[in-house]
This record gives C-alpha cells, structure tokens and sequence, in this order.
C-alpha cells in the first residue's frame, strides 16, 4: 500500500500554501534590510554623510572593512530560506565560520594596536562603561550572531536562544541611541545595530519547520493546535495517526463516544488503475466528505486508505446512523479530471462505549472493520462482543492447529464405511479427521477445516491425515489384517494445485510399503475447474491411485466433462437422495445419473443414506453403493479393526460386525442395532 502518497508532489500545491509563505516573505524582507544596513554603513565607512552626529567615541568603536566584511558574511549565513538543501546550508555555515574568523582577526588587531601604543594605552585604560560597550558592541554582536546560526544550521537547540541573546545585544545600541548617549550617537553605531537586528530575525526566520502544517477544519481545531508537536497530513490536511490518537487520549472517558474507522475497499487496485496523481486526488476529496459529515469532531488519515473518526459526545443510535452515512457517502461517484466517474465503496467499523463489553474503543472498531472487510465490504457494521469472542476463539483454534498438526496425541481419524448394495460389504472406508482438543474437547470438522482453510493451514492439516490414514493402514496389515480396504482421502483442490500431493502421497506410500491402489483421492468439482489441480489429479491416477468425485452436482459439475476425468468412481451428492423423495422427476433424474455413469464405466456412491426409505431409492435408482448413518456412523480405528480382522479370519468381505462396547476417544461409544435388511449395523455414537 502507499505511505503518504505523492509528497513531494504535492506538498507544495496541496497543503500548507499559506503558512509556508508568511516566513519565507518575512525571511526575505529581514535579508533586504540587513543589506540596505550593511550598504548604507560602507557609504558612511567611506566618510559619505548621513546626517547624524560625528562619532564622539574612541576611535576604536568605528566599524572599518572588517565589521562590513563580518555583516556580509552573516547576511549569507541567514539567507538559505525554510526550504534549503543540505548544499546551501554547508554553504552558510562556512560564511558564519568565516564571519568569526574575521571578527577574531580584527579584534585581535585592534588590541595589538592599543598595545603597542603608548599614548593609546591609558586612555583604553581609562575608559568608562559606556565606551567600553561602544568598544565591544559590534565584535561581541558579530559572534554571537555567527555561533547562533552555527547551531541552528546544524540543527542544535541552543540556536534560537543563541540568536535571541543576539538580537537582544544589537538592541542595546538602539536604546542607546534612542537615548541620546553620546557614545552611541554616530551613524555607524544605528546602522550596525540595524543590520545585526536584521540578520538575526532572518537567522531565526530561516529556522522554522520545513514541514509546513495545516490547520484543521474542525471546530476543535483550536484546542487541536494548542497540542504539542500535532501534526497533519500532508496529502490531505487531516490528523495524522499519531496526532489523532493523543487528541483521544486527553478526552474524558464517557458512556457517549464513539470511534468509526473507515477503510476504502479496493483502494489498491484504483491506485494501480488510475495511477498515484488521480489517487491522491481521490484521497483528497475522500478528505473532504469526512470532514464535512463528521464536523465539529476530529479525522485522521491513519493509512494509506484508511481514515478514523473520534465522535465525543454521541449517543449510539446517532453513531450508527453516521456511520450509515459515510457508507453512502463514499458511495457517491468521485468526479475525475477527464469528465469521467470513478466509484468506489467503503467499510466502516463503529465502536461506541455504550456497547457492552467494547473495552479499548480503537481496538473495537478495528475488529468491526475487519468484519465489514470479510463481508464483502460498503457496509457500516457495529461492534459485537459476541463477533469478537468468536474472532478470539478463531485466532486461538488456529494458532492451537499448529501444534496439533506436530503432535498425535490431538488429530485423529476416524471411518466411515461405504457399502455395497448387491452383499452388504464394505468395500472402502473414508478417513475423517477429528481434533481432540487439550481444553476446548472434540472440535467438530466443520470448525477447524474452515479455520485450516482460511488461515492457509490445510496443506498441513491435509498432509497430517494422509500420514495418519497411510499410518494405520500399515499397522493393521503388520498385525496380520490381509483383507485391507479402499482408503478414501479428502483433497482439498487449493491443495492439489499448491502442493504436490501426488508425489508426497507416493514418497509415503512406498515408505510403508503399501499399494497405491489401497488408497483413493476423493475430491470436490471445484478440483476439476482449476486446471493446476486437474493435472494434479491426472497424475496421481497414473501413478496408481483412484481419484472419486465427490458431492456430484452440487458445483462445477459438467456431464460433457466427465468423460475427460481421470475418475475411478462417483459420489452423488446427498441433495440427489432428498430431491428423489419428492416425486417421480426426482428420481427419474436420480437414475439417469446413475445410468449415465454406468455408460462411463463408473461406479456410483449413494452418499448420505440415513433412512430405510433412502436405502430404497439408491437401490432401486442403481446405485453400486451407498454411505450414510443407515448403516454405520464413523468408526474408531479400534472398532475398524474389529471389522477386518473378522474378514481376515473368515476369509471372506468386510462386513459389519457387532462388537463389544470399545472405549471410544472424547466420548465415543459404539452400540448396536440391526437394520431392515437383517444384516447387524454398527451405530458410533460421537
């Protein structure tokens, strides 16, 4: 995302036009009359009248060359203006050096000369207050001048006090000659003190900020300005985020404040379509609508394409109400220079400290945008402390499944038989993940898939199951099980067309020393739409897996595709079951499918077969075979077990049997029950 925009830019022709101007005249007006001085004061040098009184003091206290040499050199000093380069201020730090050294030089002279004269000498020692001040005004002037705008070039604090204390000395004379004291009644002495005036108020001018600032529109704006060190953005004349957030924490706490943060959907994109000018001149205007609907409280610019409001006092229906309003305000088409209309959105996020459980008001509204944000956007959406409970909990579950996926005491599988209809055998089994969670308990797969999902984590959620699944089927064939069924794996499709699914599952498979056919990839239509994914699939059925489509009909399915497929089998989605109870076009529409299949030399799979009804229309529609809670809920590896070692040692299919009560994890129990057709049914109760 952009900083600030362009800045450079448009610091200059944007914001801050008019305080920028005040100290750059007043800079070059200070300069104008420091050289007038210093040019009027080499006339008089020169013995060109003036007008005043002839110098009545020591000799000595005469300006010569040396003092105008010293001015001149101060005047450069002081000219590079609020604006300056670095180059231009070495430039006048070396002529406020030289200026000193002049000085130095000159007094050194001087005192030499009084030294070495005989008659000069008394009268120096005799001198008075006055003379000696009219004797040392100019050279202690001049220093004083050249170390203050030393340190201000430099940037050091002592400057200004130093050119303050300059200032002040070059006064003495004016008063002096305001007065009437003699020694200070010349020509020389008034224009020496007007110069040395004149280049310490440019001095002191050329010292302010070079980040000019703008003054808020608001109606706080004065309390706003009386802040230490407040800023402002430069783009847009609103409070920066630092500004904004001390303005926020002066305020008293009450129950009537409210803070809306406003983020502009798809700013990015704009920014790259329309290029950074137009951007910022949205920005702009953007600006503009928020200060005019939130007037008399504060905005701040707090990103690049964020902005905040801090509403002190509102009550929370006009709260809401406002935020409303900056949803349909930012609705409103943005004019472009070239006549044409650019339209944008906005997610606001509002926080009132009458809410319930809101607690910091920026941290609340940031959960309330981010929320908008998930939701699509251009919508105003109000803090909840039940939405930011469920966030919590999210984050927390998400964070847990990391150390879940490095662990085996947490994921494990459970199966789920799918049966075929002609002898009640189980011909494969699906592994289903399940999360047995140190404090929360059993954490249902409709919960932490879809965290594993969104938080990029199914990748290792995915890898972790196909390691578990292959895991045991090894252990139950070491244990002497020789009657292994079809292990059925969920693949997610972001899976197949990030990683390398098929040539991990092969480096694991081989590992163990199993048949690639022992395991079958079940995947969703949406695999097949994604062409990265599709190839995936391709090759892992080379490679000797079976690939199922799973849930047909309810995505991306497409009959003319499905001759292209690299499938083994089919999986009809539950909805198929409840449209063919309803009439006859649902089931006629039910066994098409499966005929259609049939043409393809695909087996079919009934899924979601629960009542005795259900098991009817599969069988009497065709179907090869079916999966549901009619004749068996997921199966513990304990339970699974029992199943294939009975097959093993009746050297027959795989049956359902009914076993013992087997302790089950997090609950899980299995009872038995028998089903219409006679044959025992095993119920896992989770």
């Amino acid at each position: 995302m952009r900083r600030l925009g362009s800045i450079k830019q448009t610091q200059l022709d944007k914001v801050g036009a008019e305080r920028r101007a005040s100290p750059l005249i007043l800079h070059r007006a200070m300069l104008l009359l420091a050289g007038i001085s210093i040019l009027a004061l080499a006339l008089v040098h020169y013995g060109i009248a003036l007008g005043l009184p002839p110098a009545v003091s020591v000799k000595s206290a005469q300006p010569d060359l040396c003092a105008l040499a010293a001015l001149a050199l101060l005047a450069i000093g002081a000219a590079p203006g609020p604006s300056a380069s670095f180059a231009r201020r070495c430039t006048a730090l070396c002529a406020a050096g030289l200026a000193v050294m002049v000085t130095l030089g000159h007094c050194a002279d001087r005192l030499f000369s009084v030294s070495q004269t005989a008659n000069v000498a008394p009268q120096l020692g005799d001198m008075s207050a006055p003379d000696m001040l009219a004797f040392v005004a100019w050279p202690v002037g001049v220093l004083l001048l050249a170390i203050g705008e030393g340190l201000l070039l430099c940037r050091l604090r002592p400057g200004r006090a130093t050119l303050w204390a300059a200032a002040l000395w070059s006064c003495l004379p004016l008063i002096g000659f305001a007065i009437r004291f003699d020694h200070f009644q010349t020509a020389s002495t008034l224009l020496l003190a007007v110069s040395s005036l004149s280049i310490a108020g440019a001095a002191l001018l050329s010292g302010v900020d070079r980040k000019p600032r703008t003054a808020p529109a608001d109606a706080v704006g004065n309390q706003l300005m009386a802040m230490s060190d407040i800023g402002f953005d430069l783009l847009t004349g609103l409070l920066t985020r630092n500004s904004f957030e001390r303005f926020v924490e002066t305020q008293t706490a009450t129950q009537s404040a409210a803070m809306m943060l406003v983020d502009i959907d798809r700013f990015r994109a704009a920014n790259h379509v329309l290029g950074n000018k137009v951007a910022d001149d949205i920005l702009i205007e953007i600006a503009k609508r928020l200060r005019a609907l939130a007037a008399p409280h504060p905005v701040a610019r707090t990103g690049s394409d964020e902005f905040a409001i801090f509403c002190h006092p509102i009550a929370e229906d006009a709260a809401q109400a406002k935020a409303q309003q900056l949803v349909a305000t930012m609705a409103r088409p943005f004019a472009l220079s070239d006549g044409r209309n650019f339209y944008l959105t906005a997610s606001v996020g509002l926080a009132h400290s009458a809410t319930d459980g809101v607690g910091d008001l920026r941290d609340a509204a940031d959960e309330a945008v981010f929320i908008a944000k998930n939701q699509g956007g251009n919508q105003a959406v109000s803090f909840l402390r039940t939405q930011h409970d469920e966030r919590i909990e999210r984050v927390g579950l998400e964070q847990d499944l990391y150390t879940a996926f490095r662990s085996d005491d947490e994921l494990f599988l459970v199966y789920q038989p799918i049966i075929s209809l002609r002898d009640h055998s189980v011909i494969a089994i699906e592994a289903l993940a399940r999360w047995q969670h140190p404090t929360a308990g059993l954490v249902p797969p409709s919960r932490f898939v879809g965290i594993a999902e969104t938080a990029g984590l199914f990748s290792g959620l995915g890898a972790k199951i196909r390691e578990l699944a292959v895991r045991q089927v090894a252990a139950w064939r070491d244990s002497g099980i020789t009657n292994l069924p079809v292990v059925n794996l969920n693949i997610s499709p972001l899976e197949l067309s990030r990683a390398d699914v098929p040539g991990t599952l092969s480096a694991l498979v081989d590992r163990y020393g199993l048949e690639r056919s022992t395991f079958c990839l079940e995947v969703t239509e949406g695999a097949f739409a994604d062409e990265d994914a599709s190839r995936a699939l391709q090759v892992a059925r080379d490679a000797g897996f079976l690939v199922a489509m799973d849930d047909f009909g309810v995505g991306y399915s497409s009959l003319a595709q499905l001759p292209k497929l690299p499938l083994t089998s089919l999986k009809l989605d539950r909805g198929f079951l409840s449209l063919a109870r309803n009439g006859d076009d649902g089931i006629s529409l039910f066994a098409t499918i499966v005929q259609l299949a049939h043409v393809l030399k695909l087996p079919v799979v009934a899924e979601g077969v629960e009542t005795p009804a259900e098991l009817a229309v599969a069988a009497d529609c065709g179907c090869d075979f079916v999966q549901g809670y009619f004749f068996a809920r997921p199966l513990s590896p304990a339970q699974m077990e029992l199943c294939l070692r009975s097959a093993t040692e009746l050297g027959g299919p795989i049956r359902l049997i009914s076993p013992p009560l087997i302790p089950g994890r997090a609950g899980m129990s299995a009872t038995c029950t028998t089903g219409t057709t006679g044959a025992p049914i095993l119920s896992c109760t989770i």
